[in-house]
């Protein structure tokens, strides 16, 4: 049985904004399962594990769609600050928990954040002095 709409964008919410979510009937931990695409794309599917709902989602349906947007140098900026002062960020845009990767190199460190929710990125070269 799927959830009502309104479930549907509360789960989704609270999976963005804390890495997990509650099944809106019976407050079990809903099982979330992200499937992510080249191009960023993703469906994020839910369900309660006592069975009373279910739900899918994609980009394309996201709430929000319409105020996704580039993120600014100084927001990327901040954001990889953020991440290396708590080890965690969250996106300047839809505050989701967003992924930071560290590649080193022989050069130095290339970090890019980004945010599986509006597809938005940011990387920073730091090279050795």
């Amino acid at each position: 049985m799927p959830w009502t709409d309104e479930q549907c964008v509360k789960v989704f919410e609270s999976f963005w904004q804390d890495g997990k979510a509650r099944c809106p009937v019976c407050h079990a931990t809903a099982k979330m399962n992200l499937t992510t695409f080249i191009g960023g794309h993703y469906v994020l599917s839910g369900h309660c594990p006592r069975e009373c709902g279910q739900f899918q989602m994609q980009r394309q349906l996201d709430p929000m769609l319409g105020q996704f947007r580039d993120w600014t140098d100084e927001e990327g900026e901040a954001v990889i600050n953020e991440y290396f002062e708590n080890g965690s960020a969250r996106c300047p845009v839809d505050n989701s928990i967003i992924e930071v990767r560290e590649n080193e190199y022989g050069g130095g460190n290339l970090v890019r954040a980004f945010c599986r929710r509006c597809g938005k990125s940011f990387d920073e070269n730091f090279a050795k002095h």
